[in-house]
């Protein structure tokens, strides 16, 4: 079917607005052109063109069949070494420098396409969730801005399981998060904290894709299992042991998972998953393993990806 304007108006009702090229409005025939409608979205701008006398452009027709059905991915950091990492990787795939986009007031990098998957990134300006800077609003304001299918947050974690191989620079992709700052502290010598947070799966889909990105791997070794996930930024052997006696099953912990889980129920519910390189055993830190753990981490990303894992829209690939 040809699109018109009749057409564009009923699917701005069904699919998430996205930006078209304006190279594509530009090189199609004038005399195809009736006019534009332009629809605004948070972060984005939908250009439907419609054909005069029933005769549409082939190349547009086929470009906006392309724009509907392209898959989006936004990629969550934080720090900069976990935002350039990502950059560099997706750079090798694309050939070409991310945009960056200021027009609100997050700072969103389009960073281009990889396998007919579209990729968003945005960078929290804080550790944790609990404040206005943290991943929590981040998140949310990403997901809301550019209506992501996917959401992947990235970047560094701690070990927990060194005596069952794991090394620095290990990829860790998270099967399930547990939240350990909502707790109960009692008297109870036996049971003096009772934790509280959520236990949660990530995503079926993005767990099943990046398992399924493991044989074509040829990088740092990946772990999977559950990711402990904390406001607490753990410096300290003695908390440490604790954690790995109090959650048996975990086999390393960060800081924002939460924050991205519950941003991710709200709204447009994109799936999403943690996929995180080891940069220490959460004690004895030091800051020159942290680029290369980052590093591990959004090449194995990209990796997936580029796998064509990613091509189809959320709904989809549920199908």
């Amino acid at each position: 079917m040809a699109w018109s304007f009749a057409r564009a108006r009923q699917a701005v009702a069904q699919v998430r607005v996205v930006p078209l090229e304006p190279h594509a409005v530009a090189t199609m025939r004038p005399r195809s052109v009736l006019g534009l409608v332009r629809v605004r979205a948070p972060g984005a701008v939908l250009i439907f063109v419609a054909a005069r006398d029933g005769q549409p452009d082939n190349r547009f027709d086929e470009a906006m069949t392309g724009v509907m059905e392209t898959a989006r991915v936004l990629i969550l950091v934080v720090t900069p070494d976990e935002r350039d990492a990502v950059l560099a990787a997706v750079r090798k795939h694309v050939g070409r420098a991310a945009v960056m986009d200021q027009a609100c007031e997050r700072t969103m990098y389009s960073l281009g396409s990889i396998a007919g998957t579209e990729l968003m990134l945005a960078q929290a300006g804080e550790q944790g969730t609990a404040t206005a800077a943290g991943m929590l609003v981040t998140a949310r304001e990403a997901i809301g801005r550019c209506c992501p299918d996917y959401v992947i947050l990235t970047g560094i974690c701690f070990g927990l399981r060194p005596e069952e191989g794991q090394q620095v620079g290990d990829i860790v992709v998270a099967r399930r998060i547990q939240d350990v700052d909502r707790r109960k502290v009692t008297d109870d010598d036996g049971r003096p904290v009772i934790y509280r947070g959520v236990n949660v799966g990530c995503s079926p889909v993005l767990l099943d894709r990046f398992l399924a990105g493991q044989p074509t791997w040829r990088g740092a070794r990946v772990h999977i299992g559950t990711v402990l996930t904390s406001n607490t930024l753990v410096s300290s052997e003695r908390v440490v042991g604790g954690l790995r006696e109090d959650f048996p099953d975990a086999i390393a912990g960060e800081m924002e998972g939460a924050g991205v889980y519950e941003a991710a129920t709200l709204d447009s519910k994109p799936d999403w998953i943690i996929v995180k390189g080891i940069s220490d055993w959460g004690y004895g830190k030091t800051d020159d393993v942290q680029q290369r753990a980052a590093r591990n981490a959004a090449e194995f990303v990209a990796h997936v990806i580029a796998g064509g894992a990613l091509r189809r829209r959320r709904h989809e690939a549920a199908r």
